[in-house]
């Protein structure tokens, strides 16, 4: 794996991963341009995706597949330096036919087992999650993960 980043202007920066570009930059108030988001908001937006890719995943092979994912994620960071994360917060929201446990525990795989960029902010600080299907809330936790050496 490789990423590389310029920056352009200000506090703007436009990252390339094997060809795909992201510009990164911060606030008009901390100096930036706002012209996207920040480092720490495309984590969060790659812990939701890394999620979700393994609960479709999970659900496609069991045929349960919703109809809709959305997965949303908060954090805080700490007051003093570095101001790296000091919690975590998602919150699954599926709908459609798939049964309230297999969507539960796709979820749970993700958090426990598959998804490597929470696995790894799961060494910095807590994440918990919650889980609704269909407007209803079926689950909530924590990510814990076993790492081997």
């Amino acid at each position: 794996m490789e990423a590389t980043v310029s920056w352009n202007t200000k506090l703007t920066f436009t990252g390339n991963a094997h060809g795909h570009e992201t510009v990164m930059d911060t606030s008009l108030k901390n100096g930036g341009l706002n012209r996207g988001p920040t480092p720490k908001e495309i984590l969060l937006e790659s812990m939701c995706a890394c999620a979700g890719m393994d609960v479709i995943a999970i659900l496609d092979k069991s045929k349960h597949s919703p109809l809709t994912l959305d997965i949303h994620a908060t954090a805080e960071t700490m007051k003093t330096g570095p101001s790296v994360f000091e919690f975590v917060k998602m919150s699954y929201k599926g709908s459609g036919d798939t049964p309230a446990a297999e969507f539960l525990k796709a979820v749970e795989f993700s958090m426990t087992k598959y998804c490597g960029v929470t696995a790894m902010i799961t060494k910095v600080c807590p994440v918990t999650y919650e889980v609704f299907l269909n407007g209803v809330k079926i689950g909530d936790g924590q990510a814990k993960f076993q790492f081997e050496n």
